[in-house]
């Protein structure tokens, strides 16, 4: 028996994570991030050091992840990200005495194409309550832009308002581009660089 999402039949793909290659991404990224344009980047670290990939890879346990796509139209209907971690020792008063966890970030996604009502969760907490707290868990806070060890800079050769102008321009491409995907695709190009 298939899953089903709000009556669609959905493909359900699952599989591990591959952690190290998963942080060499991450690593990109965050080396990218500053050249968009995108505020509050000066407080993640520019990159992830060696010492803080083996310290990520020692605490990530069991880390899977699961896809659900529509059966005819292949459109992603969900994604589930499990994983467990563990503080190291020398961390844990600094995390206030946490020794592990687990963490489950669960998305799915219906009514697709329909007028959507998103309303502000009503006891949300600021980001920085979150890093904060994350900020103990030695190279995993790292992540969350919390001072572990990290440069806590950025790099980057680009100007903010070009790329805040470059970010601007691809956010109407995509507006403009009204669902069509092949069109959509083709705004990526305003965020290289020299597009």
């Amino acid at each position: 028996m298939r899953p089903t999402f709000e009556g669609t039949t959905t493909i359900h793909i699952a599989t591990g994570v591959d952690v190290s290659k998963l942080l060499d991404g991450i690593g990109q990224l965050l080396g990218k991030a500053s050249q968009l344009g995108v505020s509050q980047t000066q407080r993640l670290p520019s990159t992830l050091t060696a010492a803080q990939k083996k310290q990520i890879q020692d605490a990530i346990q069991d880390p899977t992840f699961d896809v659900y796509t529509g059966k005819s139209d292949k459109i992603v209907r969900g994604i589930t990200i499990k994983l467990k971690f563990n503080v190291p020792q020398a961390s844990q008063q600094r995390a206030n005495g946490l020794k592990g966890g687990q963490v489950t970030l669960d998305v799915k996604i219906g009514q697709l194409n329909q007028p959507q009502t998103i309303n502000a969760p009503a006891n949300a907490k600021p980001f920085s309550d979150l890093s904060s707290a994350l900020s103990g868990l030695g190279a995993l806070g790292a992540l969350s832009g919390g001072a572990t060890g990290g440069t806590g800079t950025t790099g980057g050769t680009g100007s903010s308002t070009g790329n805040s102008a470059k970010v601007q321009a691809y956010a109407q491409c995509v507006q403009q581009a009204a669902g069509d995907i092949g069109k959509q695709q083709a705004c990526a190009k305003l965020l290289t660089p020299g597009g």
